[in-house]
């Protein structure tokens, strides 16, 4: 009975120590989120909204080149118009970003170096939503029924490229001012 006894204490203890460390790698995955402060809290909501804008460009882009690739003129067109009013809200959101991102600070160096890459991101992105916003307003004005596919298709490519060099840029920086943001399509915005 003793050695049945000495048996289990030996099993608790070992178990306990041995389980710890799996307890806090389960905490860190499945944990809460860490505590923000205002402004980070801010700069998640406003990155967040703007992810969702730039998702609604990155979808309407993918339509456009299967369609292209699928030989449907029609498609084409339609995916060049919902494209050019992605891109012209894309912008809009990008414009609000940048607004926000002025009361931004920290007093680390290399934050201050990260927010100024991203602040030029952002304005490397403006640049090119204002440019598929053009070019397709552009091409689908033209008098050719249906408009030239060639160029809606570049446009599309080149909004969806400047959008991946935006992300990277935005990873950088949340990472350096350790604000926490699923990663693309793992949670939807309502459980958030």
């Amino acid at each position: 009975m003793q050695r049945l006894i000495g048996l289990c204490v030996v099993v608790m203890i070992a178990t306990s120590v041995g389980a710890s460390p799996l307890v806090a790698q389960q905490a860190q995955i499945f944990g809460e989120e860490p505590v923000l402060d205002p402004m980070q809290k801010k700069l998640k909501g406003d990155v967040l909204i703007l992810r969702d804008s730039l998702y609604a460009v990155d979808a309407v882009s993918a339509r456009l080149v299967r369609a292209k690739v699928a030989s449907s003129p029609a498609v084409v067109t339609s995916s060049a118009r919902a494209l050019r009013d992605e891109c012209h809200r894309a912008t809009r959101a990008i414009g609000v970003m940048r607004d926000q991102m002025r009361d931004v600070g920290t007093n680390d160096s290399r934050g201050k170096k990260v927010i100024a890459d991203y602040n030029t991101g952002l304005d490397e992105l403006k640049r090119a939503m204002l440019s598929c916003d053009k070019s397709l307003e552009a091409a689908l004005a033209s008098t050719m029924t249906p408009p030239d596919q060639e160029p809606l298709f570049r446009t599309a490519l080149a909004s969806s490229d400047a959008i991946r060099v935006y992300e990277e840029k935005l990873y950088v920086m949340l990472k350096t001012l350790q604000i926490p943001v699923d990663p693309k399509g793992f949670k939807s915005a309502i459980s958030m």
